[in-house]
Formats: C-alpha cells, structure tokens, sequence
C-alpha cells in the first residue's frame, strides 16, 4: 500500500512515539533491544555472513544503536545513522564504540565510501521515495556486496501508522529491488513471538512464515546482492 507523501519531523516522532519516551533512554533500554536484534541478526547470518570480522558496514535508521552496537561486538566496522539527530545523539551516548551520523536514506548525504554491508530494519516503508532510497543503497554498496534490510507485511496493523507510506507485499519488494539494478534478491517471512523475547533469546525464534494475529511482528527480510 502506497499513502500521501507527508512531512514527519523525526525527532519528533522519535521523541513521542518510539518506546520509551517517557522514561528516556538508558543503556537498560539499549540492552533490551540487543535482545530483540540479537535473534534477527544470528538468522540473518545463516543466510548471508555478516559477522565477518573487519566486514565494512553502513545502517541506515540505527535508532538508538542495538543492532550496530550487536555487529561492533563482532568486530564488523559499522557506521551507524539515523535521519534523527536526537536519536543519534542518543545512540553515540549509548555505544560509544560506535560512529553515529545523521543521515537520511533518500538522499545519502555523506562521502561517496561504499561498503560490504547495508543494512535497513523496518526503515523502507518509512521513505516517500523508494526508488531513490534504493539507489542510495546501491551507491553505498561495493560491488558483490549485499543489502540487508526488513519491512513490515502489509497487514492492517502495519498500515496504521501515519508514517508508514510504502507497506508492499514481498514480490512487490522483490521486483522494486532487481527494476533497480541488484541481483540475487530474495525476500522472506520473518516472524517473532511477542514479549517473551525480552526475557532471553532463546525465547526469540524467528518463525520462516507470516503470522497474522494480534501483537506478532510479522516482518519481511529483504536481501539484495549488487
């Protein structure tokens, strides 16, 4: 489902709208979404390494920096960014090991370096024009390098947010992906149980199928070779 472009100030909606603004973010916070993103990530590296020590990376959407901080630990060179300046001002007080920068996918506004990795968790269906976010990605790609990124199924849930303004089905992404020059794209269910991954990891398996119900992220793992 395609929606009305409309302006967003994100730092804003960072502010009021991501969990937990009301109590500020704290490293207890950033260890709780390491929780979340640990079980994406050991999935995500059965399919395409990306725990390769010294492997050069970019995110795009870092947030508060859990997924960035996951791949530091392992040694993988990663910038992280965030079209929020508050979010990154949050992120490199969080994981200081990590370099944070404002960035917005749509217009890659930074140096021309290009990188092993991109990555881009529930980012896309933020954009109000994909096919420049996608060939931003692809400038930031070295050649045989892969994007690796996640984008809400579009059921009614997920198309409630204001924000969301591109909530495609998986063949549509797939087609998005090769109409703008990557190949070796593969699109994928990613679905994960609710609240009991905050206890443990091991309380977090990805389930390889869409999961309609109430509470369940029902996501759809993007990965894209150049």
């Amino acid at each position: 489902m395609i929606k009305k472009i409309q302006k967003v100030n994100w730092d804003t909606y960072f502010g009021t709208c991501m969990y937990p603004s009301k109590t500020g973010w704290h490293k207890k916070t950033l260890l709780l979404y390491r929780k979340w993103y640990v079980s994406w990530l050991n999935y995500i590296n059965t399919l395409v390494p990306i725990y390769t020590p010294n492997l050069t990376a970019f995110e795009f959407g870092s947030g508060i920096g859990a997924a960035a901080s996951l791949l530091r630990d392992r040694g993988v060179a990663i910038i992280g960014s965030d079209i929020s300046k508050k979010a990154v001002s949050i992120a490199k007080r969080l994981s200081p090991s990590v370099p944070f920068i404002t960035c917005d996918i749509e217009r890659g506004n930074i140096s021309g370096k290009t990188y092993d990795r991109v990555f881009a968790f529930e980012v896309l269906e933020h954009t109000n024009d994909l096919d420049a976010a996608i060939c931003v990605i692809k400038k930031f790609l070295k050649k045989g390098g892969y994007f690796v990124g996640t984008s809400p199924y579009p059921y009614q849930r997920n198309l409630k947010d204001p924000t969301h303004t591109h909530v495609l089905y998986p063949q549509q992404w797939q087609t998005l992906f090769e109409k703008n020059g990557f190949r070796t794209v593969n699109v994928r269910p990613m679905s994960c149980l609710p609240y009991v991954w905050k206890f443990h990891p091991l309380l977090h398996p990805i389930l390889p199928f869409y999961i309609p119900l109430p509470f369940f992220v029902s996501t759809t793992l993007i990965t894209a070779r150049v």
